[in-house]
């Protein structure tokens, strides 16, 4: 990524933390730690320790298990910027290349099918606006992670939580079934009612 060679666990890493982010934003999802598993034992281990209060203890065993889980891959991240000098203006320009690929599927644990899979791409030129060419490598890759994590976000909650008005009032208020980090002031919708059933023959 821009010249410097990045771990794959440490794209990973920012990768999922971005993920976490934007999808606890929601309020669509209950998101699970299930990777911090240490320091949840540390305290578990304390809470189980005879000089705990006894009505401590009893908040263990109430953990939940997931509904879905949410596996992602990264198969591109090799993003290059060249600085090229015109013959005729000599003026010097960043030529940005390449493309950061992200492969998603959110699967359902209880039946293993897989509710939705897409795969979200970042091309060097939309990085380019995000990062500056001089930007430090770690701080342009969390920033273009941190848009493909919005977007995949965006689409699963589409996919399995699509947007529902719930409620109007006489005065004009409304009601969506979203959270705050999925809509703007100045967003403009389009409301639709649903039509009549239809059952395919097939």
């Amino acid at each position: 990524f821009l010249g410097e060679r990045v771990s794959g666990g440490e794209a990973g890493r920012l990768l999922t933390q971005k993920l976490v982010e934007a999808m606890t934003g929601t309020r669509r999802f209950a998101v699970l730690e299930r990777e911090r598993t240490r320091a949840i034992e540390r305290e578990l281990d304390f809470l189980l320790d005879p000089s705990t209060a006894r009505g401590e203890a009893t908040r263990i065993g109430q953990a939940v298990g997931a509904d879905y889980l949410l596996t992602t891959q990264i198969n591109d991240m090799n993003v290059t910027a060249e600085r090229e000098v015109s013959r005729l203006t000599s003026e010097v320009q960043t030529k940005w290349s390449g493309a950061m690929t992200v492969e998603v599927r959110i699967i359902s644990l209880a039946t293993r099918q897989i509710m939705w899979a897409d795969t979200e791409s970042l091309q060097g030129p939309a990085i380019s606006r995000l990062a500056g060419a001089d930007a430090a490598s770690s701080v342009g890759i969390s920033a273009a992670l941190g848009i493909i994590a919005d977007r995949i976000t965006a689409k699963a909650v589409d996919a399995i939580y699509p947007m529902r008005l719930v409620s109007t009032s006489p005065d004009g208020q409304v009601v969506i079934n979203q959270g705050s980090n999925r809509l703007a002031p100045g967003d403009e919708l389009a409301v639709y009612r649903l039509g009549r059933h239809l059952k395919d023959p097939y």
